[in-house]
């Protein structure tokens, strides 16, 4: 093969001398991969400079790629590449074409232009082009370069789908999911997911084990949801890795595995997701998984509540409250519970209201109290339920009314509150009883 090689570069070169322009291509395109001559960048620019100055589209193509790539060394190489890119694409080269496109999509070489990006990546896509079909579904999903159009994403998206692109697999797979362009469709989805993942696509991983945790478009598979969430772990993403430990550390999917659970947790929190935080500040409160440390259970409540997340503030505020793993601080335990309650976290609107109730940590204030019992009460809370019911009872921050009170114990009582359903008791023996609400 190698003599060949040699044979052929010693006759492609005496042609391209001559001038002939394939032959100048070949030429070049041998220097560039060191068939039948050592490689040489250099050279191989001379050759496809000829050959495309006569009008090759190949030789303009691939003059684009090596002044793109920086092998030319010229001050300009993005601008020469936009102009043999140009030249390709006007001839028709579905390669320059897309190339063309991803200059303009980036602004390299030319100020950046959706519109252009658009036009030459549906130019190649029409011409088959896989990546390019993938990135024309892109821009009408999200509205680049065009009016948003989801018909015509997943139509492009299942063009390249179906040549095996990855991305748009995933992509149509999210279409289908969420019944954008198309009707809603879990099978189709799980179908393309699994394309996607099987050639290792780690978002199409991880979306699999949720619809094997789900039971969405196949039967629910809590084992095929730890395979599938741990080989998207495996490559580093943080809410596989979040799902992995909270598979082991429930045991769904998998013996209970505490230190697992542990392992996995810390992946996904020390890239910052935030519920892997407050799940590894739980696994160092309750002690599961490596010694109880109240501290740390603190610093990761902190760093989840501090990315928003409502339950991590609910925890912080908890132990601030309690002083357990740092000093009892009553403006602290208040600022992070209210932080939960306006995220609408049922537990701590319910707090929130017995700490306006009580006055011990905030200024008593039983209008307050009642506006947060009534929050949670509203999200079927049965504490709250039963404390709201208590506030009407007594005429406490509203005006006493025992039909209100009657409502709220009775909720609470039907989710088996004993104090609900002895006050509840007491009302109707005092006859107090509305018949009808």
């Amino acid at each position: 093969m190698k003599n060949n090689y040699n044979t052929a570069f010693s006759a492609c070169k005496k042609a391209a001398e001559l001038g002939h322009a394939q032959a100048q291509y070949d030429v070049g395109f041998m220097y560039a991969k060191g068939k039948g001559t050592a490689e040489d960048d250099k050279q191989a620019v001379y050759w496809f400079t000829k050959a495309a100055e006569q009008g090759h589209a190949k030789a303009q193509f691939n003059l684009g790629v090596m002044f793109y790539n920086g092998q030319v060394m010229s001050k300009d190489d993005d601008k020469q590449a936009v102009y043999w890119f140009t030249k390709a694409a006007e001839q028709g080269g579905a390669n320059a074409q897309f190339s063309l496109g991803l200059m303009f999509a980036d602004g390299k070489g030319m100020p950046k232009d959706d519109k252009q990006a658009i036009y030459w990546y549906t130019k190649a896509s029409e011409q088959g082009h896989a990546q390019a079909q993938s990135n024309v579904g892109f821009m009408f999903a999200n509205g680049i370069g065009t009016p948003k159009n989801d018909k015509q994403a997943v139509y492009w998206y299942t063009k390249a789908a179906e040549q095996g692109d990855v991305y748009s697999q995933f992509n149509l797979g999210a279409m289908f999911y969420n019944g954008k362009g198309t009707q809603k469709n879990y099978k189709q989805a799980v179908y393309w997911f699994t394309k996607a993942a099987e050639q290792g696509h780690v978002y199409s991983q991880n979306s699999l084990g949720g619809m094997f945790a789900d039971g969405k478009g196949m039967p629910k598979d809590d084992k095929q949801a730890i395979y599938w969430y741990t080989k998207a772990a495996e490559q580093g993403h943080d809410q596989a890795q979040s799902n992995v430990g909270f598979m082991f550390a429930n045991g769904i999917g998998t013996q209970k595995n505490y230190k697992q659970a542990v392992y996995w947790f810390t992946k996904a929190a020390e890239q910052g997701l935030a519920i892997a935080q407050n799940s590894l500040g739980v696994m160092f409160a309750d002690g599961k998984g490596m010694p109880k440390d109240d501290k740390q259970a603190v610093y990761w409540y902190t760093k989840s509540a501090e990315h928003g997340l409502a339950q991590a503030q609910f925890n912080l505020g908890v132990v601030f409250y309690i002083g357990q793993g740092t000093p009892k601080d009553d403006k602290q335990a208040a600022y992070w519970m209210i932080k939960a309650a306006e995220q609408g976290y049922v537990d701590a609107q319910n707090n929130l209201g017995g700490m306006f109730a009580d006055g011990k940590v905030m200024p008593k204030d039983d209008k307050q109290a009642v506006y947060w019992y009534t929050k949670a009460a509203e999200q079927g809370h049965a504490k709250a339920q039963f404390n709201l019911g208590a506030m009407f009872y007594n005429g406490k921050g509203t005006q006493k009314n025992d039909k209100q009170a009657v409502y709220w114990y009775t909720k609470a009582a039907e989710q088996g509150g004993a104090n609900a359903q002895f006050n509840l008791g007491l009302m109707f023996a005092d006859g107090k009883r509305i018949a009808k609400y």
